[in-house]
């Protein structure tokens, strides 16, 4: 979640300090909240139409299901919460010279719920619908290959059981490099 923070140097219209005025910035509070290690993804639905319309190439359609639990709305409302006693301390006052939004009018934990229903956003890039593991549920096994199909793997971030709570770029390098090595293994003994 993040909050809208004006920067102190807009403050009266006039720079802060003899620096330049600079753009509103947005202050996330995502992994402030949370723990910064792997966490449960957040409930989304993925309908593949294709198998029931014939058509692979009708795209599936996905529901995000923000919000859905009640874990998700408490983390929303304290995220915010915490965002704005984190611009209230006396380091950021010279950085921050008004919320902007949800704005100050916007106090009870139903304002701030309908203010993360409206304007929330995930930082974090879908991933784990293609699960690997050796359980029911996994997609992929420990070579991602798609379980009952043959030639066929996934080599993505859809493969990791569990998200990271950082950028998905680098494992999703390494989930591609570790793949091109098996695909070669496997190659080598057809």
């Amino acid at each position: 979640m993040s909050i809208s923070l004006a920067d102190a140097g807009r403050r009266n219209g006039e720079a802060a300090g003899g620096r330049q005025p600079k753009h509103s910035s947005a202050l996330w509070t995502d992994t402030l909240v949370e723990p910064v290690e792997v966490f449960p993804a957040p409930s989304v639905a993925v309908t593949v139409i294709c198998a029931v319309r014939g058509d692979p190439l009708t795209a599936p359609a996905m529901t995000a299901n923000y919000l859905s639990t009640e874990r998700d709305r408490q983390c929303a409302i304290a995220s915010i919460k915490f965002a704005r006693q984190l611009s209230r301390t006396s380091a950021m006052q010279e950085y921050v010279a008004q919320e902007l939004l949800p704005g100050p009018g916007i106090q009870s934990d139903e304002e701030l719920l309908a203010f993360a229903r409206q304007y929330g956003a995930t930082i974090f890039h879908p991933s784990g619908t293609c699960k690997m593991g050796d359980d029911p549920m996994a997609v992929v096994d420990e070579r991602l290959r798609v379980r009952g199909m043959e030639g066929l793997r996934v080599v993505d971030c859809s493969i990791m059981p569990t998200l990271v709570s950082g950028n998905t770029s680098a494992p999703a390098v390494m989930i591609a490099e570790k793949a091109s090595d098996m695909i070669l293994e496997d190659a080598a003994h057809l």
